[in-house]
């Protein structure tokens, strides 16, 4: 007598559209950019064309997505009062000291290549842990794997990018030159087949899980995405040129990013217009997703055009005694990245009820979700 199979679970985190815009939409973008950009490797007006619209589209209004958790409403200013005001001075004034105390711009770069390595992982490994509470129960193996392959895999990656820079330390990387840590070939390697043989492994468990009805589809796509874009960012595309693997990595993790906080939003108002936050609920709604981004996207046009006067035009004309030659303009968009970077390893971390219930995880265990 022959048996059917089981049957294996989507598990959603919203519904149709929005996970499969979320696993399978940010992972094919990216890999599309990558691939248009690889066939012409020779042509810069193209690359600077995509890495533009990168930049507007996607980075600049992942930035301001993180201010509408942030300031878009009373309540949220009142609870991220020190984000808002104390920590911008802080990390303004570290990067001063540093540009100071260096003497150039190569550490800033480097801090930025390694911390946003790690910033982007752990934005993956938290939107796996949303997922991780919607598939069945798994066992201590399974999770622990899979937690060591999404740490694992991106680590092999920065090294070999390191590998590369030891070999040619003229490189440079956003068009500034930088620093990488000493990573000696047989550390790489081995590195690579530790991080290799355990993805081997939790691919071998994928037909097992199904059998004991522990597999679910997307949770398990995700993970998959997560391996191919920091392989295809990091190698296939980083042995080209670093630029071109990150652009890759950095678009998927943008364009996530915006639909993890647009979920939150509107998680945050589902019961409909908030008279308590007027402007942020009535934008949140579902049936004004349109409006929603078109509005992020013209606060992105307006905020970040006013940064780039500021850091092009008025901090080097009436403040030049402070920071010479292109150091506004590092201080400026690397002090919103390194500011991003400290915001968002607080403030999704899952502690309290009411955030988890915005993520759709409600009495689940505790889990940083770090992005």
């Amino acid at each position: 007598m022959q048996h059917p199979s089981p049957a294996v679970p989507l598990s959603y985190m919203r519904g149709p559209r929005f996970d499969l815009a979320l696993v399978v939409g940010c992972a094919g973008l990216a890999l599309g950019v990558g691939a248009l950009a690889r066939s012409n490797p020779y042509d810069v007006q193209i690359f600077t064309a995509l890495l533009m619209a990168d930049i507007w589209l996607l980075g600049s209004h992942h930035i301001v997505a993180m201010f509408t958790r942030l300031c878009f409403d009373k309540e949220s200013m009142r609870e991220n009062r020190f984000f808002l005001t104390g920590l911008p001075i802080i990390v303004l004034m570290g990067i001063v000291a540093t540009l100071w105390v260096s003497g150039g711009r190569e550490i800033i770069t480097t801090i930025y290549l390694y911390w946003q390595f790690f910033h982007y992982t752990r934005q993956s490994y938290g939107i796996s842990r949303i997922y991780g509470r919607k598939e069945p129960p798994q066992s201590t193996f399974d999770l622990r794997l899979t937690n060591f392959i999404i740490y694992a895999v991106p680590t092999w990656g920065i090294l070999y990018i390191s590998h590369l820079h030891n070999l040619n330390p003229t490189s440079t990387f956003l068009g500034s030159a930088y620093w990488s840590i000493p990573v000696p070939e047989p550390l790489l390697q081995l590195v690579g087949y530790v991080a290799g043989i355990a993805t081997l492994l939790w691919l071998a468990r994928i037909p097992f899980r199904y059998l004991e009805k522990k597999l679910a589809l997307l949770p398990t796509l995700y993970i998959l995405s997560h391996l191919i874009i920091f392989v295809a960012g990091y190698w296939w595309y980083g042995q080209i040129h670093l630029n071109l693997g990150w652009l890759v990595i950095n678009i998927w993790h943008n364009s996530q990013y915006i639909l993890i906080v647009w979920l939150y939003n509107n998680n945050r108002f589902k019961n409909g217009v908030d008279e308590r936050s007027r402007f942020l609920s009535y934008i949140s709604q579902e049936k004004f997703l349109g409006l929603y981004f078109v509005v992020c996207l013209a606060i992105t046009g307006v905020f970040f055009g006013l940064v780039k006067f500021f850091a092009a035009y008025v901090a080097p004309n009436y403040l030049p005694q402070l920071i010479t030659d292109d150091g506004w303009a590092i201080l400026v968009y690397q002090g919103l990245n390194f500011h991003h970077y400290i915001v968002d390893g607080y403030i999704w971390k899952v502690r309290k009820k009411r955030l988890r219930e915005r993520l759709g995880v409600v009495d689940q265990e505790l889990a940083d979700v770090a992005t």
